[in-house]
Order: structure tokens, then sequence, then C-alpha cells
């Protein structure tokens, strides 16, 4: 008898794992979510983005983040931006006429050149993060690749 109720337990215990495990992944919160924003406060990002975090001074936020890679677009000061960089360990250097930097904008729809500006990469092959702000428009433009 006692065995038998021992087996049970067993079971029950399974099969409550694999329920909690499948209402994890295929929930809203689960760690495969996809998550979409446009044109909101960064209180609003931060609180749907897992990576990418923006700070707190961004404004018009637009974002696409997924299992695996986020795009993020935002409006921000040069200060912020650089203060933004110096918090992740990113090393920004000097946009200049030979080094145009072409982004896509996802608020606009379109790809856009910046002629002004900063730049980093910390990417590791498809790995890391690699951003653009543009100083004329004072919008930031970062992606993340993640494994």
């Amino acid at each position: 008898m006692r065995r038998f109720i021992g087996r049970r337990y067993r079971l029950l215990l399974v099969a409550i794992a694999a329920i909690a495990f499948a209402c994890l992944l295929f929930s809203t919160a689960g760690p495969f979510r996809s998550v979409v924003g446009h044109g909101v406060s960064a209180e609003q990002a931060n609180a749907k983005l897992w990576n990418c975090l923006v700070p707190n001074g961004a404004k018009n936020v637009w974002f696409e983040s997924g299992y695996r890679a986020t795009r993020v677009e935002c409006e921000l000061s040069q200060a912020v931006f650089k203060g933004w960089c110096e918090s992740r360990s990113w090393r920004p250097y000097v946009i200049d006429e030979q080094q145009r930097a072409r982004v896509y904008s996802m608020s606009s729809d379109s790809p856009v050149e910046v002629r002004n500006g900063l730049r980093f990469n910390d990417r590791v092959g498809d790995l890391g993060h690699q951003g653009v702000y543009d100083a004329a428009t004072g919008t930031a433009y970062v992606t993340y690749s993640g494994g």
C-alpha cells in the first residue's frame, strides 16, 4: 500500500511540473515571448524588456524584442546616451563623414544614414550589442543579439 501511494505521489509531481512548464512556455510572460512597443515611455518599455533596458531619460521608445534579439530606438540626449554606454561598458566612438552609419528606423519604417554622432559595437561574432546615436535627431538605435 505504501509503495502504491509513493508512486502516485511521484506521478502527481511529474504531472504538476509538466503543466507548470507548459504554462511558462506558452504564457505571455514566458521566456520565449515577443514584445513590441511603439512610441512609449522608458518606464513602459523597461516593464516589458528583459535586455537592452533604456535609460530613464529616453522618450518615444520603439522596440521589438524576442527570444534571441532586441531592437530599440529612442530619443535621448547625447549625455544620456554616453551615460547609458558607460553603465553597460559600451565604448562609443565618433562617427564622421567617412564613417557614415546606416541603420533601420522602426518609427519611420525606413533606413537612416547617420553622419554625425556616436556608435559602438561590442559584438563577438553574432552575440552582443551594437548601437548608433544620431546627434542631428537625438535618436539612439541599439540592437542586441543573444545566445
